[in-house]
């Protein structure tokens, strides 16, 4: 949901509601760079910069703060949403991406009904509530 925020709604979303981000690789793959701690603390100059493409940086340069995590068929990776982090592409990536957020509407809003499955499937499962749709 960063994409809509300007900076100072950005800088207090680093307080808001939690977001869990799970990735379960089908492929070898480059993986996920992730900053680390940065759902917590604010982007240095470098990553705003690259965040925002300024000062002749891309949103697809290396961060020297990045740290990345390579994942091979079947590692499941779980890392905080709010973190700052991008795919590494380059070869065909095929993965089951999973995000868990708290029930707050300024994320419940961004649910596509389409992504989520519908309430007979999820009745099925143990725990349906998982799957909370409130459109």
């Amino acid at each position: 949901m960063q994409y809509h925020l300007n900076v100072q709604e950005q800088q207090a979303a680093l307080n808001g509601p939690d977001v869990v981000h799970c990735r379960l690789a089908f492929e070898d793959e480059p993986g996920i760079e992730l900053v680390p701690h940065s759902h917590k603390n604010w982007d240095t100059p470098e990553e705003l910069n690259v965040r925002f493409a300024k000062n002749n940086k891309l949103p697809s340069d290396n961060l020297t703060t990045g740290k990345v995590i390579k994942l091979n068929a079947g590692d499941l990776l779980l890392f905080s949403a709010n973190m700052i982090h991008r795919g590494l592409y380059g070869k065909n990536r095929l993965a089951l991406d999973i995000i868990f957020c708290e029930n707050a509407p300024q994320l419940t809003a961004f649910i596509n009904a389409a992504n989520t499955p519908s309430s007979a499937i999820a009745n099925k499962t143990d725990n349906p509530l998982v799957f909370f749709n409130p459109l």
